[in-house]
């Protein structure tokens, strides 16, 4: 059926009676505009609530882009020639800011994540680990090490590391290269369960980017004694996997997903990802790692190298500090409280070399569930409230020996 023009205009006039002025026309369309504006910066101001609501500490790019950050890799901060691996650029300042959080880092006149210290003082402890240690998305006076100083008034030297593939080899070099040079009472070594047997295990390696220069373990042929061996040169002054100051992509890889400038475009990722690590149901989508579901040699080899690292603190007192992350504390809560008997085989070990082994996964299990979620960051590692949490535990069991 074709109508005509007049027929258009005749019912044009029937449903809309009156003329609408050229002004009124693009008043209507500013305000359509206008309140299209309003309600997507309410959603994303919604978004962001219940981002910080779930307790992850993320931003939109806009907003770090306004407060003058853009590295989500300390870019010019990390350095791979030394022969413990991976270590920090001495009094190097910056910030590490992801999906999950945002925190100033400083590094000291050594490259730790610490106050300056001299080598000579009494009543002082070392402390050796990897992202836990050092205290991966939490500020630095409300780390585990600054927590313990704060309870016992006593120096704790923090001597973390969050490079990849940090772990107890790496710890033992740092202390024989460099760490044993200061002055100190006793030793405390965290023990990440979920990585660190794979951390200096080249198999579990093969085909990665990570191989830069740190040591792996290399088993001797009747698997009774350890040495680290490398697989990259080493490179005087080289930066960890190329990120040089200069390495202007890496400045901006903050904000490299279109998505990152949005909350509301992340949230359902976020939901997923808190529930991956918070959620008791679904625990079983990660694996317990307390069953050490590792090679038998990375295993081997990890107790050969924590019984050269006793031997060579010697009659000190010293510390293995086991570290569960969030989802070790819900399979072990779904398990009824079980313990591993691989992982209470491993701990009778290291008992028996001399190391006191302290296990804090009952104090996270024992809290209300509703309320563990409060003691992680998003990606399972501790809060700054689980760091105070641990280090009076610890200082409570430390203080009576």
């Amino acid at each position: 059926m074709i109508f005509k023009r007049e027929q258009i205009l005749k019912k044009l006039k029937k449903y809309f009676p009156k003329k609408i002025s050229r002004k009124k026309a693009i008043f209507t369309l500013l305000l359509v505009f206008f309140v299209l504006i309003i309600l997507l910066v309410s959603i994303e101001i919604f978004s962001i609530f219940l981002i910080k609501k779930m307790g992850l500490n993320w931003e939109p790019a806009y907003l770090r882009i306004i407060k003058g950050y853009t590295s989500a890799n300390l870019v010019g901060g990390r350095t791979e020639y030394h022969s413990w691996g991976s270590w920090n650029v001495p009094n190097y300042q910056g910030r590490i800011a992801n999906y999950c959080i945002d925190v100033n880092y400083k590094f000291n006149s050594y490259g730790a994540r610490d106050k300056e210290r001299s080598t000579s003082g009494l009543g002082r402890t070392l402390v050796f680990g990897d992202s836990f240690i050092e205290g991966w998305g939490v500020d630095q006076d409300k780390i585990l090490t600054a927590q313990l100083e704060k309870i016992s008034g006593k120096e704790f030297l923090n001597f973390g590391n969050s490079g990849s593939g940090f772990a107890v080899l790496n710890e033992y070099i740092l202390y024989r290269d460099f760490a044993s040079k200061f002055e100190y009472d006793s030793v405390i070594v965290g023990l990440t369960v979920g990585n660190d047997f794979a951390d200096n295990d080249l198999k579990a390696w093969q085909g990665s980017a990570m191989i830069y220069y740190r040591p792996f373990f290399k088993l001797s042929d009747d698997k009774k004694d350890v040495e680290p061996v490398y697989f990259a040169e080493k490179v005087e002054g080289k930066y960890l996997l190329g990120l040089e100051p200069e390495n202007k992509a890496a400045h901006f890889t903050v904000y490299s997903n279109w998505k990152d400038f949005s909350a509301f475009l992340n949230l359902s990722n976020f939901i997923q990802a808190y529930n991956l690590y918070f959620s008791k149901d679904s625990a079983g989508a990660k694996k317990f790692t307390y069953n050490l579901d590792f090679s038998d040699d990375a295993i081997i080899a990890s107790l050969l190298v924590h019984e050269k690292f006793s031997k060579l603190i010697g009659d000190k007192d010293k510390y293995i500090l086991v570290i569960p992350s969030a989802t070790d504390v819900y399979h072990y809560l779904n398990s009824g409280k079980q313990k591993s008997p691989k992982m209470e085989k491993f701990k009778k070990s290291l008992s028996n070399q001399g190391w006191q082994v302290i296990d804090p996964i009952d104090v996270f299990a024992n809290l209300p569930e509703d309320k563990i979620p409060e003691y992680f960051i998003c990606d399972g590692h501790w809060s700054a409230k689980g760091d105070k949490l641990i280090a009076e535990y610890l200082y409570n069991l430390i203080k009576t020996k």
